[in-house]
Formats: C-alpha cells, sequence, structure tokens
C-alpha cells in the first residue's frame, strides 16, 4: 500500500480487510515510507485470520525533528489464493494518519478497495 503525504506525518493506524475463505495472509512487512530519512520507526501488526482482519500501527520515533513526507510504501502483503475466483477485494477498512507535532491530517476521499482477480497458481 502506498503512501503518499500532502503533509508531514507521523505516523498512520489502518485496519484492512479480506475474505479469509478465498486469501491467507503470508506475511505483512513494513515499508519505507516513514523511515526513508533514516528515522527509526515503530511497527507494529496484529492479524485476525477467521475475520479477515489486518490491523497496522506504523509510528516515527519520538523526537524526531520532522514528518516523513515522501511517497513510498506504508506496508506490503504476501496473500495467498486459497481456492480459484473470479475476484475478491482487499478493503482499508479504516485509516487514521497522524500529522508531524499531532498536527489534523486531512484525507481526500481514497481508493478503498482493490479488487483481486485471477486463479491461485498450480
Amino acid at each position: 500500500l502506498i503512501l503518499s503525504a500532502q503533509q508531514p506525518l507521523s505516523g498512520a493506524a489502518l485496519v484492512l480487510g479480506y475474505d479469509p475463505s478465498v486469501l491467507q495472509l503470508v506475511n505483512v512487512a513494513e515499508g519505507t515510507a516513514l523511515n526513508a530519512d533514516g528515522v527509526q520507526t515503530s511497527f507494529s501488526q496484529r492479524v485476525d485470520a477467521s475475520t479477515g482482519q489486518i490491523f497496522i500501527n506504523a509510528t516515527r520515533a519520538v523526537g524526531a525533528s520532522q514528518g516523513a513526507s515522501s511517497q513510498g510504501a506504508l506496508v506490503t502483503l504476501t496473500l495467498m489464493a486459497l481456492k480459484p475466483t473470479a475476484s475478491t477485494q482487499l478493503r482499508v477498512l479504516s485509516i487514521t494518519p497522524t500529522g508531524f507535532g499531532g498536527a489534523a491530517v486531512s484525507l481526500p476521499t481514497p481508493v478503498q478497495t482493490l479488487t483481486i482477480t485471477g486463479a491461485p497458481q498450480q
């Protein structure tokens, strides 16, 4: 998931959803959007495989002299298809960015659903 910040950010919390009968989450990895300038970050994730929800929190270290303002991957997900299907979705259920110094962050209407098409590898 690519983050394109319009203002400096110190972190983001998000919840993603997927259909656990169709997809299996294999890995959640921190992207470089918040630490591209070398600032230490904290990244945590929790997966509820039974409901298909991924809870992610990423923040820059307290004391960072500025917020992250570059475009880059906030998180990289590796998913595996469990069965053939015409399509399925990965949904952004919520996202809460935190601006540098606690500043409010306004969000444009984001693309909230990604449709995944194809069949599993055989």
